[in-house]
């Protein structure tokens, strides 16, 4: 499926139905190509974090191969000196450097939670030494590097597996991405739970769905995080 197809599927479940083209956005009557667009963000957004959200009291361990076989075609690999842009990563499932002064072959980086990182920098009540460099957090639009031994990371290159965002909500307004795959930049398989909830957020715009505490429950949860 391409970007107008996924906007043309759109448009019909919402009953406003429009003919768009590989290079020709239409607005419809009830909604334009930026809320289409608005809706479309908001449910991929939505998937990513009630995936999260469902997993976020498991071991990253456990998060990380769930999430992957949940957005197989979404796992991307993002490699930078430190620190690392964060901004197009939605979840962090693996890290490693190379290339380093110090030692020029690859070295996976642990990824320790935050409340975790003090007794591992104390070397407590860890399976890490206190001196191994280690990924703790994201801060701001980075990820950052901690532990005592961070300057073997002179030279290296860090390399982030993770799950990527989807397009923010501009991209895919665009016309210039109608010809764009779908699955290039979102799990094509949660599709129909895209345009789902998508329609639904449409239908809570237009007053079809009654006040918002009513439409909340329909629209709070993706379809797939209810059903685990």
């Amino acid at each position: 499926m391409q970007l107008f197809e996924l906007h043309n599927a759109l448009s019909r479940t919402i009953g406003d139905p429009v003919e768009n083209t590989g290079s020709l956005f239409i607005d419809g009557i009830r909604y334009s190509t930026r809320l289409r667009a608005q809706y479309l963000y908001q449910s991929m957004n939505d998937i990513i974090i009630g995936a999260i959200n469902r997993l976020s009291a498991a071991p990253h361990t456990v998060q990380s191969e769930v999430m992957e076989r949940l957005f197989p075609s979404m796992v991307d690999a993002f490699t930078s000196s430190l620190p690392v842009p964060a901004a197009q990563i939605a979840f962090v499932l693996s890290a490693y450097y190379t290339g380093s002064l110090l030692n020029p072959n690859p070295i996976a980086l642990p990824i320790v939670k935050s409340h975790k990182a003090i007794q591992t920098s104390l070397g407590r009540n860890t399976t890490l030494q206190p001196s191994d460099p280690f990924i703790v957090q994201r801060i701001g639009g980075v990820i950052q590097v901690v532990g005592l031994n961070t300057e073997s990371l002179a030279g290296a290159l860090i390399t982030i597996n993770a799950i990527k965002r989807p397009p923010a909500h501009d991209w895919l307004a665009d016309e210039a991405n109608g010809a764009e795959l779908v699955a290039d930049f979102f799990e094509e398989f949660w599709l129909p739970e895209v345009i789902r909830r998508s329609a639904l957020l449409a239908q809570l715009d237009s007053g079809e769905m009654g006040t918002a505490a009513q439409a909340y429950p329909l629209v709070a949860m993706p379809q797939f995080a209810q059903q685990q």
